[in-house]
């Protein structure tokens, strides 16, 4: 029986008791313990002694009624605090009415004071209108006044002399007008531009007469290079400050001018430009104005009237005479002109003025002419090209500011970017047809020069290349990356093209792979891809011998644009037509470095305008490769050529093996367990049933070095190794049974005839027929390795049926023979295709 434990037992709940009654017995068990030490507090640990239980009970009721007494006295004080506020409450309800009373009294005093006002009102009303009419009036009046005074100005300083006054004067006046500009006074207005315009004439006529007699003396224009060498005699000095005189004031008449005829200039471009990328010019100034008079007159009178000199088939007539013009009195601008302007300080060049003027001339009559020529389609490529050309010329030799439109902008309005790109196509399709068509189409035209031809494209793969490129040459430097990218859609739909034509004619010729045109369309296909590459490639390494010869080769525009033109005659067969082909391969291709740079700029283009043409069909994950340079523009094209190369290629290496399998029939036949051992034969020698066979593969071999280009060729002899190691290993090795002289019959001839047929093109041609070497080193095992190696092969292929692992041992043991390729079972079967075995 268990003792009894001093610990007080503890009651606890019972199991059926709920949440809320437990909750209610744990308050209670609460309640007994804070009784309970409070009495073990009160009377100490002695429960028993009951001395102090009625001082306890005494101070608990004590204090129990000072609790009462307190809760009652808060209980009295409450309604007094409510009622208090109540009263505050009445007390502002009643200030509330009586402000509502004094606010509505005060509204009708106002009501009436203003009933009572409104004459007087009115009164002031209609004097402060008249008050503001006659300071209108006073305004006006002294505006008339204004003006009145400073044509007065103007008259007595141009009767006297004083033109630097009639100038500030005119300046004056100009800035009234400038103030009048949102006044509704439009008498005051046109009074005010009639008198300042016929002022301003009168200066601008004067200071242009003397001006031009200055000029005249200097021997102004130069029309020709001879007239640039004519100088003025005598008082050239006097000249010199009369000019400078002269220009200074027409450049302090310049405000005014601009603010008359700005919008009405008969020298700024008039025709609007679609493209919104040529930037605004500022008006020219009117010193530069007053010297291009004699070069508008002597344009328009040659070039927009009904003479021989302007013809719609000649743009090139005054586009040559306006850079002639332009070249010609450079010089003088820049030593004459220039160092008035700076010191007037004016931060304009006078050579660039000149140039934009004239180049005014220009675009008018650009715009006019193609409009006119949208119908004709050799007229209007012909504008193209001079308007190109002509661009190129301003730029590099005239050094004419990019930032300034030229003539560019003019071929980007929609009408004439559209016609554009329709003459391109259909002159590049003609241009496809006849090359392709041609006797030469199919024919490389360096075989003299063998030696840097490691592509060996055909003419009509170059042409049509040379084409492309001629087309980013032309629109490369356009203002418009949008228009940048309808012509390299163009150019994609013409590789397309191009693509489907060269696979239509190989399906002609894929009946003989072999053929000089089947090989020739098979460089197209590389070296189109190779190009292409090269054009799409983000960092630009790409360094050919076919692409340099004798250093770097500077890019001719005007020599592609006539191989654009004219075709090649395949006739020309010469050494010097044959070093003006390679030199023109050399040339176009010495622009693939800058191409790459410039079609990767057209990438970014294409991505940022999200163009639908390019990118129409493209996903998400091959818009973020655009974006982030991992991909290129001619990825689509470029999977449809190597997938038209490796067809082709799979074509050629079929065609090859099928007649080498045919040729080696007799050879797979040979009973090579009765050939006699090597120590009776004096001398090794070709098994005669392998003559065909070698020579049919050393023609093919000779035949495919000639036609294809190198890395095709590289391709094409490695595929044609791989596949030539897989036939013997399997239809010649496995399939019989040798004897030690057949071993090494067929050692020597893989050996000593088969590799080195591929050794011209490698230094160890042996390592591409791994599975005929290694065999061979098997079956030509000394007796006693051959029984070691079988038995140690043999109990590895027990252990191995046993499930145990192959043993390291035994891949060190076929490395140490030179067998890497051929696994464990491969080299125990070749063992057993020996028949030289002691006891046999």
């Amino acid at each position: 029986m268990a003792a009894p434990s001093d610990e007080p037992r503890q009651k606890s709940l019972p199991e059926h008791v709920d949440d809320e009654s437990g909750a209610l017995w744990e308050d209670e068990r609460g309640l007994q313990q804070h009784v309970v030490d409070f009495l073990t507090n009160k009377a100490g640990d002695d429960l028993k002694s009951h001395k102090n239980i009625g001082d306890i009970l005494e101070s608990l009721k004590e204090e129990n009624n000072v609790l009462s007494e307190q809760v009652l006295a808060v209980s009295d004080s409450v309604p007094l605090k409510v009622s208090a506020a109540l009263c505050a409450a009445e007390n502002a309800a009643c200030s509330l009415q009586d402000l509502l009373h004094r606010e509505e009294m005060m509204a009708n005093l106002l009501e009436q004071h203003l009933q009572g006002v409104q004459p007087s009102k009115d009164h002031l009303g209609r004097m402060l209108n008249q008050i503001q009419t006659i300071e209108r009036h006073m305004k006006y009046l002294s505006c008339l006044q204004l003006i009145e005074e400073c044509s007065s100005s103007i008259q007595q300083c141009l009767m006297t002399g004083s033109v630097w006054e009639a100038i500030r004067a005119i300046d004056s006046m100009g800035a009234v007008h400038a103030g009048l500009k949102t006044s509704g006074c439009s008498s005051l207005k046109a009074f005010l531009q009639e008198t300042l315009s016929f002022w301003h004439r009168i200066i601008k006529d004067r200071l242009s007469g003397d001006f031009e007699k200055i000029l005249a003396q200097l021997h102004w224009p130069n029309i020709s290079p001879t007239a640039q060498s004519l100088a003025p005699v005598g008082n050239h000095q006097e000249l010199s400050v009369q000019l400078e005189l002269l220009v200074t004031q027409l450049l302090a008449l310049q405000t005014t001018d601009n603010l008359l005829f700005h919008s009405t200039s008969p020298l700024l471009p008039t025709q609007a430009d679609s493209s919104a990328t040529a930037v605004s010019q500022s008006p020219i100034c009117l010193p530069i104005q007053i010297m291009l008079v004699p070069f508008r007159k002597r344009f328009r009178y040659h070039f927009c009237g009904n003479r021989q000199t302007s013809s719609l088939s000649k743009p090139e007539w005054y586009l040559t005479q306006v850079l002639l013009w332009m070249s010609n009195n450079s010089t003088f601008m820049e030593e004459k002109i220039q160092p008035i302007l700076e010191g007037a300080e004016t931060h304009l060049s006078a050579r660039v003025e000149l140039c934009r003027g004239l180049l005014a001339l220009v675009q008018e009559k650009v715009a006019s002419d193609a409009l006119r020529l949208l119908y004709d389609d050799a007229l209007f490529c012909h504008l193209v090209e001079e308007v190109l050309q002509f661009e190129k010329e301003l730029r590099s030799k005239l050094s004419y500011p990019p930032a300034l439109p030229g003539l560019l902008h003019l071929l980007l309005e929609n009408t004439v970017l559209q016609k554009w790109l329709t003459v391109e196509k259909k002159m590049a399709v003609e241009k496809m047809d006849a090359m392709l068509s041609s006797e030469g189409a199919w024919s490389c035209q360096y075989k003299e020069m063998c030696d840097m031809d490691e592509l060996r494209a055909p003419d009509c793969a170059e042409t049509f290349m040379m084409l492309l490129q001629v087309i980013t040459e032309r629109y490369r430097y356009l203002t418009c990356p949008s228009a940048q990218l309808k012509f390299l859609g163009l150019q994609k739909e013409l590789l397309d093209d191009f693509r489907i034509r060269l696979t239509q004619v190989m399906k002609e010729d894929s009946r003989y792979p072999l053929s000089a045109r089947y090989c020739a369309i098979l460089n197209a296909v590389n070296y189109i891809s190779t190009i292409l590459r090269d054009w799409g490639d983000n960092v630009v390494h790409f360094h050919r011998t076919h692409w340099a010869v004798g250093g770097a080769h500077r890019y001719n525009h005007q020599a592609l644009v006539l191989n654009s033109k004219v075709l090649p005659r395949p006739e020309q067969t010469g050494t010097g037509h044959v070093l003006e082909r390679a030199c023109r391969a050399v040339s176009t291709m010495s622009c693939t470095h800058g191409s790459s740079f410039f079609f990767l700029q057209l990438q970014q283009a294409a991505v940022s305008l999200n163009d639908e043409v390019l990118l129409g069909g493209l996903g998400q994950m091959e818009l973020g490769q655009l974006a982030a340079l991992e991909g290129s523009l001619f990825d689509s094209l470029l999977a449809l050529l190597d997938r038209l190369k490796g067809d082709m290629m799979g074509r050629l290496l079929d065609w090859t093996m099928r007649e080498f399998k045919e040729k080696a029939k007799p050879y797979s036949q040979n009973r090579w367990l009765s050939f006699p051992s090597q120590q009776d034969q004096s001398s090794m020698s070709l098994s005669s049933s392998a003559c065909p066979m070698m020579l049919c593969l050393r023609d093919r071999l000779l035949s495919l070095h000639q036609l294809l280009g190198l890395s095709l060729f590289q391709l094409t002899w490695q595929g044609l190794a791989e596949r030539l190691d897989h036939f013997l290993y399997q239809d010649v090795i496995l399939a019989n049974h040798f004897s030690d002289g057949g071993a090494a019959q067929l050692h020597f001839d893989m050996s000593r005839n088969l590799f080195p047929l591929f050794g011209q093109y490698c230094k160890r041609p042996e390592n591409f027929f791994k599975h005929v070497k290694e065999a061979c080193i098997i079956l030509r095992l000394s007796v006693g390795s051959a029984i070691l190696l079988r038995n140690v092969l043999e109990e590895a292929e027990e252990e191995t049926d046993a499930g145990d692992h192959e043993r390291p041992t035994l891949m060190s043991t076929l490395h140490e023979l030179g067998v890497y390729c051929l696994a464990p079972c491969d080299v125990l079967y070749v063992l057993r295709l020996r028949v030289s075995w002691p006891g046999q």
